[in-house]
């Protein structure tokens, strides 16, 4: 009786009596955050489409940058080769050099590029569309100082020649790299394969190096 009295009174109770005991309504609702599951965390992936036309405006189409790329070495080496006023001494000017290597070498580097060009336009198939315009500043510059670097000496009047080279061998296996490599790629698709080697014997180098383009380069 006195234990029932002190329950009627709103004293706690003991053992089972305090498990009976009617909890808020708060205390209901309100959610368990101990006990509540971690939520995984997801990573997702996603393209963006640059809408600014501040930011399109700064972005270049590829093929335009490979062409560039290209022009520009063909017309810096054949500045060199004709002797422009500017270049060598003035009694050297709009000569030509007595020794039939530097006509080749002349004929072969205008190939190579003339080549690009033409690979440029028909061959290639170029996944990602635009790049930062800075780029075109550095793969320029390094593509036409090493053309003017090597046009210096190549058909400078006092040029010794060496040895004649396998330039059409490497220019064959070149271009046969350069189709191999096209062909892994499916038109408007993104999806770039591993390139093997073909019953081509140029791109049996394949085997061996990553870029054989850049080896027979």
């Amino acid at each position: 009786m006195r234990r029932a009295a002190f329950q009627h009174h709103g004293h706690p109770g003991t053992g089972s009596q305090e498990r009976e005991r009617p909890r808020r309504r708060e205390e209901v609702d309100a959610p368990d955050e101990a006990k509540a599951p971690k939520k995984a965390k997801r990573i997702v992936y996603f393209e963006v489409e640059i809408l600014d036309l501040k930011t399109k405006e700064k972005l270049l189409l590829l093929d335009k940058v490979f062409l560039t790329e290209c022009v520009g070495p063909l017309l810096m080496y054949l500045m060199f080769y004709f002797r422009l006023p500017f270049i060598y001494n003035s009694k050297y000017d709009f000569t030509t050099s007595r020794h039939w290597v530097v006509h080749l070498a002349c004929m072969c580097h205008s190939f190579h590029y003339i080549k690009r060009i033409l690979e440029t336009l028909f061959v290639h198939r170029i996944s990602h569309g635009t790049m930062p315009l800075r780029n075109i500043f550095k793969n320029c510059g390094y593509y036409w100082c090493f053309a003017a670097w090597m046009a210096y000496y190549i058909n400078h009047p006092l040029y010794t020649p060496a040895y004649y080279g396998q330039q059409q061998f490497c220019q064959l296996g070149n271009f046969s790299a350069h189709v191999v490599l096209r062909n892994v790629k499916t038109p408007g698709s993104k999806v770039k394969k591993i390139p093997y080697p073909t019953k081509n014997p140029f791109t049996w180098i394949f085997a061996l190096v990553s870029c054989p383009n850049y080896t027979y380069e």
